[in-house]
């Protein structure tokens, strides 16, 4: 039986309808599926019935990650934050004063030099970040969505119409691809980067002297384009037509 925490992700995780509508959007649709999953992630923290499934995962891991955190201020407003973040603080509370009381004992006391190994251990994170928890699973489950359309010939011609993935996720997507996948994931990065590397070159002939004087255009944006598509990105997802 599921925990209402495990309910909670599994809420996230994409039907093969929604891989496919965002394999016809611009951009990695991977990146865009984690994309609407935060936007939905959030929206849910907002509600009070959610909270305490989150605020126990947050409690687990200590908090949210650096990088879901600053996301995490921005997005939430403070009166959630202050109710999520509440049991995480206090639970960290508890294990410092466990460490104090600990560590005030004599060094040569066994149980005291055990006291302190289990209070150290109470500090460390019991689980991920939940944020980051949720966008593994959307990210594991678009990706078995994505490559079981492509064992079909829709699936195929859908894929090839669109612009693929990015360079991130479609390493995790060859690890699991089959024979007859891994070329056409291939094709379709490898079109989009020849285009890319065609603008970086271009972006570069602008920028000299001689040529200055010429109109610039899309290739003034290659090197943003190079790393949203190298590395995949959920705000490019958000900027190109979400």
């Amino acid at each position: 039986m599921m925990s209402g925490w495990e309910r909670f992700v599994q809420s996230f995780l994409p039907e093969e309808s929604a891989v496919a509508d965002a394999g016809a959007l611009p951009g990695c649709s991977i990146c865009r599926l984690a994309a609407d999953a935060f936007d939905a992630f959030y929206a849910r923290l907002t509600i009070p019935d959610e909270l305490p499934d989150v605020a126990a995962a947050l409690a687990r891991s200590h908090g949210f990650c650096p990088a879901h955190g600053r996301e995490a201020l921005r997005r939430l407003p403070r009166p959630v934050l202050a109710r999520l973040l509440e049991p995480a603080l206090a639970a960290r509370r508890q294990a410092v004063e466990q460490l104090v009381a600990a560590a005030s004992r004599p060094p040569a006391d066994l149980a005291g030099r055990r006291a302190v190994r289990a209070a150290q251990a109470a500090l460390a994170a019991r689980a991920a970040c939940p944020a980051c928890l949720v966008e593994a699973a959307v990210v594991r489950a678009g990706l078995e969505r994505l490559l079981s359309a492509l064992g079909r010939p829709d699936g195929r011609a859908a894929y090839r119409g669109s612009d693929g993935l990015c360079v991130r996720h479609t390493r995790r997507a060859l690890a699991r691809a089959s024979a007859d996948s891994a070329p056409l994931l291939v094709e379709q990065l490898a079109a989009p980067l020849d285009s890319l590397l065609a603008d970086v070159e271009l972006y570069y002939h602008k920028e000299t002297w001689e040529f200055s004087h010429e109109p610039r255009g899309a290739e003034q944006q290659a090197w943003r384009r190079g790393i949203e598509r190298w590395a995949g990105s959920r705000r490019a997802a958000r900027g190109s037509g979400a």
